[in-house]
């Protein structure tokens, strides 16, 4: 892990997708300066991208970082450096967008109970997409199917089709690396909830 970076947002740019207050900044826009919803979400984040780098995931990569503003008390966060060449044309193309072009009556706004949005559906985008790309020597499928495995081992609760995507370029797409664990390692809930969690009886709970 780097160094915590000192970030302030100077020449910055607003990222509207997602629900966490974000913003991108640098020379070239670059990098994300992201703050979790609850002090949780950044160790999360940070924690998941160490353990995908060790399972060789393709994985955006994040660095605890603190946010600093004048007359205002530091805020820590996490900054995310963009795994998208903007010079070279590139753009990240989410699932929803890919989805619904494919399926006629699917919702791309609708994020949550989403019924068409459906593990077939997912991998059925590979198909129909045609030619396309893995990373770090993986199929496309082979990488997808890991980024659901490393959702189980961290109980990531939020890979909705924003979540995930593809990268367009002058070359084929390619699955973009997994992004965006902020929902995981139940950093949402207080230590009481989580104990009896653990010991509970109850696998529904």
């Amino acid at each position: 892990m780097s160094d915590i970076k000192r970030v302030t947002r100077d020449d910055s740019a607003t990222e509207q997708q997602g629900t966490k207050e974000k913003f991108w900044y640098g020379e070239h826009k670059d990098k994300l300066c992201k703050f979790g919803k609850v002090h949780g979400e950044n160790w999360a984040e940070l924690i998941a991208y160490l353990l995908a780098t060790q399972l060789d995931i393709p994985c955006a990569r994040y660095q605890p970082a603190i946010y600093t503003e004048q007359d205002r008390e530091s805020i820590k966060c996490v900054v995310s450096e963009s795994f998208i060449n903007r010079s070279k044309g590139e753009r990240l193309i989410n699932a929803n967008e890919l989805l619904a072009k494919y399926e006629r009556s699917y919702e791309p706004s609708e994020i949550y109970k989403q019924r068409k949005y459906t593990f077939s559906g997912a991998v059925g985008l590979f198909k129909v997409i045609g030619l396309c790309n893995g990373l770090q020597g993986y199929t496309p499928i082979q990488q997808f199917i890991g980024y659901l495995l490393f959702d189980i081992l961290i109980a990531n609760q939020d890979r909705h089709h924003e979540n995930w995507g593809f990268v367009s370029s002058s070359k084929p797409l390619y699955l973009a690396p997994t992004f965006d664990h902020g929902a995981s390692m139940a950093c949402r809930i207080l230590e009481k909830e989580r104990v009896s969690r653990m010991q509970s009886a109850d696998k529904g709970y």
